[in-house]
């Protein structure tokens, strides 16, 4: 798409020959004019369109940013650091262990870990705990154990506070029986399944441990799952991509076939290769195309965070809440800030119930400040980035990766775009 920059305006073309215009600091959408478009070729003009424009562009913002609070909302506990599969691309050792194996985490050492995050909710919080691996349902009386405490914490301990839990698990959905589901109802966990895409792609990226296909267990598990859903909370698909599959209308197509509540398509964040690169940006961009409506459109997670921002007006200033917000629990109860680097002992913050506020200094300035976002009309939809994919590829959190910024700038182009022309149509 052919992109012109104002001041706080991105302009854009979209394929129908439509011109759309982002506030990049109040999220808003626009359609603008061809004059408007025709000024931007001479920004040191004073035409009445340019004259125009400026305006939009010095109004004054009525949201705020979204930044971490200055406790710890959302934990994720990495209950296991083994796995039943050997994923090709995985991130976690090859083998789920991140060079740790260990097959279950101390619950009993857990618990005062949880406490003592909780104490220190103020009230009204909510308290997000993610379930890891490994394969996180090789240990499901871990998940109701903790839940279960944390739960009864809020409910008793702090009643006065008004506390909400919820509680997600991330797994390859191999291991749903009868037995583990009756565990995740326990808490009304909700599901987040790991495939990528229909068996024949599934099976050759996802396979065993003994490389035989997994598809039709995961299959038959969901069925399972789906066929008793009371205290079960939202179950959806998340899905990587990169040079191993970039096959994302396929995944796309099949994950609609089996009932889930949403579906999440995400990059390799290991793979910085600008073919694959461009390929997942294609195949996004024609997957939100295939959704015909707001609804549908909504369930890929990328597309409905876009919407939030700009429904709310109420952008990121931090991609995600790493040593701010947010806090990772290795199988072994240590501290980090990020679940990719569990494998590092270097990089733990913590261990118990004991911070190591000075490795986490770093961390105190926004993403946007820290990686010098502050000219990209993107920022708050994006909120500088993952900060492991730019590592991965720069050497540095805050130098972000060109490739990385690229492809987030040219989707968001996409999901502003349907975002006007739904909205325009009133196909809700």
């Amino acid at each position: 798409m052919d992109k012109r920059i104002y001041q706080n305006i991105m302009a854009f073309k979209t394929p129908a020959g439509k011109i759309l215009g982002l506030h990049s600091r109040n999220l808003e959408v626009a359609e603008l004019s061809e004059e408007i478009w025709a000024s931007l070729t001479d920004t040191q003009s004073e035409s009445e369109a340019l004259l125009e424009l400026q305006d939009w562009s010095q109004e004054a913002s009525h949201q705020t940013h979204v930044s971490a609070p200055d406790y710890i909302k959302s934990l994720s506990i990495n209950v296991t650091q083994v796995c039943n599969l050997h994923c090709t691309y995985c991130a976690a050792g090859g083998d789920g262990t991140y060079g740790s194996p260990t097959k279950k985490i101390a619950v009993e050492k857990t618990i005062p870990q949880i406490k003592w995050l909780m104490d220190r909710l103020p009230s009204n919080a909510t308290f997000s705990i993610n379930f890891l691996g490994g394969e996180p349902l090789l240990y499901p009386e871990a998940l109701s154990a903790i839940g279960e405490y944390a739960l009864s914490y809020a409910q008793t301990s702090a009643p006065e506070k008004n506390i909400r839990v919820q509680f997600n698990v991330v797994t390859n959905g191999t291991l749903f029986t009868e037995k583990s589901i009756a565990e995740l109802k326990k808490i009304n966990c909700s599901i987040t399944l790991s495939l990528d895409g229909p068996p024949e792609i599934n099976d050759r990226v996802r396979p065993t441990l003994a490389g035989a296909g997994a598809t039709q267990k995961i299959l038959e598990g969901l069925k399972l799952l789906l066929s008793s859903r009371q205290g079960i909370g939202s179950i959806g698909v998340q899905a990587v991509f990169g040079k191993h599959n970039c096959e994302v209308v396929k995944a796309y197509q099949f994950f609609r076939e089996l009932g889930l509540d949403w579906y999440e398509f995400n990059y390799d964040q290991t793979n910085s290769d600008a073919v694959s690169s461009e390929k997942f940006e294609r195949e996004l961009t024609a997957v939100a195309a295939l959704a015909p409506t707001e609804v549908e459109l909504r369930k890929i997670k990328f597309f409905n965070q876009v919407f939030t921002h700009i429904d709310s007006q109420r952008g990121l200033n931090n991609f995600c809440g790493s040593g701010k917000s947010y806090l990772v629990l290795d199988a072994q109860n240590r501290a980090f800030t990020c679940p990719w680097e569990v494998n590092d002992p270097k990089l733990a913050v913590g261990s118990g119930t004991e911070l190591d506020l000075k490795k986490m200094q770093h961390l105190d300035k926004t993403q946007l400040e820290a990686n010098n976002c502050g000219t990209c009309w993107a920022r708050h939809l994006c909120g500088g980035g993952c900060m492991y994919a730019h590592k991965k590829v720069t050497g540095s959190k805050h130098n972000p990766d060109v490739l990385y910024c690229d492809r987030t700038r040219n989707l968001l182009s996409t999901a502003i775009m349907h975002y006007e022309s739904i909205r325009s149509s009133g196909l809700q």
